[in-house]
């Protein structure tokens, strides 16, 4: 299988560097993209992880729009190349689109609920992965 993760902050290559060794052991293949933001680049070539850079994280409205628009073409041209059989994110609305567009499952993790980020991804979501506490409902496609 092959599996492509999408990184938006260095924390979500901590969550997810275990299962990613696993899968490697099992012989899956797995490609991070990411931003180019604080210690992501450093965390994944410190765990030896294959992947590609999107770009760099812009902090203004316009930036974020048009960076997000950059990062979903790329993220295109890279999985058409790669043909992952499952996308993996931890809220990434690039990430959701693109395996909406190539017919793949995509599979989320919520724990923040930043809603402007999940109205633009949970359209494209099949299912979220949230944690076993009071949170806003994400309807039928949280588990």
């Amino acid at each position: 299988m092959k599996i492509l993760i999408d990184i938006g902050h260095p924390a979500h290559v901590h969550l997810f560097k275990n299962f990613v060794f696993e899968m490697r052991k099992k012989g899956h293949k797995v490609l991070f993209t990411c931003i180019d933001r604080e210690f992501i680049l450093y965390l994944l070539n410190l765990y030896n992880f294959d992947y590609y850079n999107l770009g760099k994280h812009y902090k203004s409205i316009l930036g974020k729009v048009l960076g997000l628009v950059k990062k979903e073409l790329k993220m295109l041209l890279i999985s058409l190349k790669f043909r992952p059989d499952l996308f993996l994110s931890h809220q990434s609305a690039a990430a959701a689109f693109t395996s909406f567009l190539l017919n793949k499952p995509h599979i989320s993790f919520e724990d923040t609920f930043n809603m402007e980020q999940v109205i633009l991804y949970l359209p494209f979501t099949d299912v979220v992965l949230t944690g076993d506490y009071p949170h806003p409902s994400l309807g039928k496609k949280e588990i």
